[in-house]
């Protein structure tokens, strides 16, 4: 259980009070923790009942009240226990009926000033006080940043800070919403001080992630937590309101609490910490020995005995230097001076002490004057430190960064820029709008969209100079290459300068019998690429599974004699449960029974000629029949785990998810997902509203997805092909590329396998 202040039990006065008291002894002492209630104290007989505008009690003391006066306080047991009547009213003091101030904070973490906040003491519980943090402990997740007036926060959480919301009651004040198990529903909280006229709110729970869905009839509030160290990190921008000071966290954590009679049995004296109030006792002058013991200048309650001054070091001194002056290393309380005591002492080497051990303000450690070059940043003056670095100039500010392609701004040069890694929206990760013949099936954003694109505009090659699908038109199409050559045709008439010159030639398609008759039974099989099928002519057809021409068989090669796929790895052969999915890869550069495949650039298994990278080609096979103890089918999903904001991962995901939805025509959905935002949710590139995490926030991105869907579950029966055509997957010069891919089928079966790619310069 943790308290903050502000909290249940203190008013708003008493708290600045105490604050401003606490600063001031802090300031003058060098202080850790204080003692906030005097040892002794406590709140029993607090205000219950308060007269109302006739200044008469109407009210009865029910319990153990007592009627005082003109008003009824609550008794010895610190509850409220009488019922208000007529015109009666409860003071604004905490107390309320049945609920009273046991347990109210008695002992706070010191340096009220300073940013960490922590309770440093090892406090000796007495009577039947409660501790509430442990030593070395601060609060984390307290309110840094709420929304101003828009109701939208602008800031970005930055170190360890969250940006996550809370739920506040609406105009009716009712709670509907309907608290997740995950979130927390306290009576009050610091954090509810973002509602408005509120101080019950549903808060995040230790994850810091909101997960209470948000009845209309209650309002959704963003906010920045501070993480786990408690401090806030993060800078208020647009109307967002700064609740935490930067670089701030709530100091003056409540460490030990009065228990339930309301009294403080505890005292900090003589646990060897020297604190701001040792004894609860005001304006005394303290010592602290590490005892409760007298006569050793220390007395039992932690008053010093008068002995500083008289140049013997006597127990609980930790300095004697004869007399009771201070700047000369010991204080007039016999305590040793040194830097980070917050006394400035220059006959010491100090050129400043704020009493922190700070070094982002304008004292840094040492002493020193704090000053561009000198290795930390100086929170509101330098945006960075040390300077001449590659982000940072001479007066420690930073260098913008340069403006590049796909950073999400039209700059110079640019024709469009939409900040994500799809070559298959409007604007390709080139920074050029999309178009027929770019090599890029164009199928999200705006249309026309694209069946096909093979990079180039000519006809008779499978795809149209519109982009269409020539392949199942039922129209043998092809491009003359005699004659009137590139002309569209169907025969070599067709492709004549004039007509029966006889001069012409058509190449193309030796078939087509329309989609749905392709690789039917029969003398001559019409493949789905409109050729008669034939293994060995180098392209993928029917039931093929690959198809490398005259490689087909050879020693190390991707593909058999009679056209199935090499596997990679030692399962895919032996194991059980491996039908579902399986790697293949063309002309394996090492041992197919392994997952690691290395290839040099340049060198056979790289199937490009560009210096610096090396072209691996790749392809996946799912619902593999004929597998002892492997039932096929029934799958849901296949998934790649790959990190969409960087580059090679990107264009990977976008081709493997490509030619994997391919294998099920009608069945396969490609869900985009939001990258920022409310992440991983499903998205319609370029569409990055739909991921913001409140309506017209803008914090949204909408990126490529890296997984594929079948509905109905797919089925071996419903597929083109079992393993698809390979595509290529380019790994830098360098670099190493993990492929980690899983299917998952609608009875919980799994299979997870991955391929590591490297390529060496």
């Amino acid at each position: 259980m943790e308290q903050r202040a502000g909290g249940r039990g203190l008013g708003r006065g008493k708290w600045q009070a105490a604050a401003a008291v606490a600063a001031l002894v802090a300031a003058t002492a060098g202080a850790q923790d204080y003692q906030f209630i005097r040892v002794g104290n406590g709140l029993p007989n607090s205000d219950c009942v308060s007269p109302g505008a006739d200044l008469v009690i109407d009210s009865s003391a029910a319990g153990d009240d007592i009627r005082l006066g003109g008003s009824i306080l609550s008794g010895p047991n610190g509850i409220c226990e009488s019922v208000l009547k007529d015109d009666d009213q409860r003071p604004s003091n905490g107390v309320v009926l049945d609920r009273g101030l046991p347990n109210a904070p008695i002992i706070r973490a010191g340096t009220p000033q300073g940013p960490d906040s922590i309770c440093d003491d090892s406090i000796v519980r007495g009577g039947d006080d409660v501790v509430l943090i442990a030593a070395g402990n601060s609060t984390p997740l307290q309110l840094g940043i709420a929304a101003g007036t828009t109701g939208t926060i602008h800031a970005m959480a930055a170190g360890d800070d969250v940006l996550t919301a809370i739920i506040c009651p609406g105009g009716d004040g009712t709670f509907q919403s309907m608290p997740h198990p995950a979130d927390d529903f306290p009576a009050s909280s610091d954090l509810c001080a973002a509602c408005t006229d509120s101080t019950s709110c549903m808060i995040p729970g230790g994850d810091a992630v909101l997960q209470t869905p948000v009845n209309p009839s209650d309002v959704s509030v963003p906010v920045i937590l501070t993480g786990a160290n408690g401090i806030s990190e993060s800078s208020a921008t647009g109307g967002d309101i700064q609740v935490i000071a930067l670089g701030n966290g709530y100091h003056l954590t409540f460490c030990i609490s009065a228990g339930a009679d309301g009294i403080a049995q505890t005292t900090i004296c003589g646990n060897g910490v020297v604190d701001a109030d040792e004894n609860g006792i005001a304006n005394d002058a303290e010592c602290e020995d590490g005892n409760q013991l007298g006569g050793d200048g220390c007395s039992a309650i932690c008053q010093a005995e008068p002995m500083c001054g008289n140049g013997v070091l006597q127990p609980g001194e930790q300095c004697d230097d004869g007399n009771l002056g201070s700047g000369d290393g010991c204080d007039g309380q016999c305590r040793r001076e040194f830097c980070g005591d917050g006394t400035f002492q220059p006959g010491l080497g100090e050129q400043c002490d704020d009493g922190d051990n700070r070094n982002d303000d304008a004292c840094v450690v040492g002493c020193r004057t704090a000053s561009c070059g000198d290795g930390f940043r100086q929170r509101g003056v330098e945006q960075c430190d040390p300077p001449r670095a590659l982000v940072c100039d001479a007066m420690c500010q930073d260098i913008a960064p340069q403006p590049a392609c796909g950073d999400g701004t039209l700059d110079l040069g640019e024709q469009c820029d939409d900040g994500n890694r799809s070559n298959k929206d409007d604007c390709l990760t080139t920074c050029v709008p999309a178009s027929c013949g770019d090599g890029f099936v164009h199928t999200k954003g705006n249309g026309p969209f694209e069946q096909c694109d093979d990079g180039d505009t000519a006809p008779g090659d499978g795809c149209s100079a519109a982009c269409t699908t020539e392949c199942g038109n039922g129209v043998i199409d092809g491009a003359c290459s005699q004659g009137n050559v590139g002309a569209a045709c169907s025969v070599n008439a067709d492709c004549d300068t004039v007509p029966l010159a006889g001069d012409g030639a058509c190449v193309g398609e030796t078939c087509d019998l329309g989609a749905a008759n392709h690789c039917q039974p029969g003398p001559e099989i019409c493949s789905n690429l409109c050729l008669l099928v034939a293994c060995g002519n180098g392209q993928v057809e029917c039931d093929e599974e690959c198809d490398l021409g005259a490689a087909n068989g050879a020693p190390g090669s991707g593909c058999s004699s009679d056209c199935t796929r090499n596997l990679v790895g030692r399962r895919e052969v032996t194991g059980r449960r491996e039908c579902l999915l399986a790697w293949t890869l063309d002309d394996p550069p090492n041992d197919p029974f392994k997952q690691k495949q290395v290839c040099t650039d340049g060198a056979a298994c790289d199937f490009d000629a560009i210096e610096g990278q090396c072209t691996f080609r790749v392809g996946l096979c799912l619902n593999r029949l004929g597998m002892e103890g492997c039932v096929a089918g029934d799958l849901n999903a296949v998934d790649l785990r790959l990190r969409v904001d960087r580059p090679q991962h990107a264009a990977a995901a976008e081709v493997l998810t490509a030619a994997v939805a391919a294998l099920a025509p009608g069945a396969a959905v490609l869900p985009d997902r939001c990258r920022l935002g409310i992440k991983r949710k499903a998205c319609s590139i370029p569409q990055n509203y739909e991921c913001d995490t409140r309506f017209g926030t803008g914090d949204g991105l909408c990126d490529l997805g890296t997984g594929v869907l079948f509905v109905p579950p797919l089925e071996p029966a419903g597929q083109v092909s079992t393993c698809t055509p390979s595509v290529d997957v380019v790994v830098a010069a360098g670099t190493r590329l993990k492929l980690p891919a899983r299917a998952r089928t609608g009875s919980g079966r799994r299979d997870n396998d991955m391929v590591r790619l490297v390529c060496l310069p």
